[in-house]
């Protein structure tokens, strides 16, 4: 296993001109040098594990409006007025749907511990005077990043 030299937290004397000889091991297995402290070692680890562990999702959604009178902005504005913790909202495009109406093609990056894909589509279609803008809300694509 491979060692690569990571810099110590610990702050050196300035009269030291030694290279950096600290070594952190990728799988946090075995910490080599003593300077090295237990606080700097720890926030490391964590570093690595936050990094693996937020997972992010990139979706398409397809929004259909009850009908051609519904303009596609005012959809749009009312699902861009959705706001989540680990919700980010993308480019969007006009479309046209399976029966010829003109539908929303938005897409958003989501993180997974923190949105879920139902609760948003519920939010969209929720019970609010805007509701009554908005047919469906299909997935059209759902790819883990």
């Amino acid at each position: 296993m491979e060692n690569i030299c990571v810099a110590s937290a610990v702050p050196q004397s300035s009269s030291s001109n030694q290279e950096c000889n600290n070594e952190f091991d990728l799988l946090n297995k075995d910490i080599v040098d003593e300077n090295l402290t237990l606080s700097s070692c720890n926030a490391l680890k964590n570093l690595s594990v936050k990094d693996h562990s937020t997972k992010k999702s990139l979706v398409k959604l397809h929004i259909t409006p009850w009908d051609d009178q519904n303009h596609l902005k005012e959809v749009e504005n009312h699902v861009r007025g959705i706001h989540m913790d680990g919700l980010f909202w993308g480019g969007s495009q006009s479309v046209v749907a399976d029966s010829g109406a003109r539908a929303l093609e938005i897409t958003m990056t989501i993180e997974a511990q923190k949105v879920s894909p139902s609760e948003l589509i519920e939010n969209i279609l929720g019970d609010d005077p805007c509701s009554n803008l908005i047919k469906s809300v299909d997935i059209v694509s759902f790819d883990i990043i």
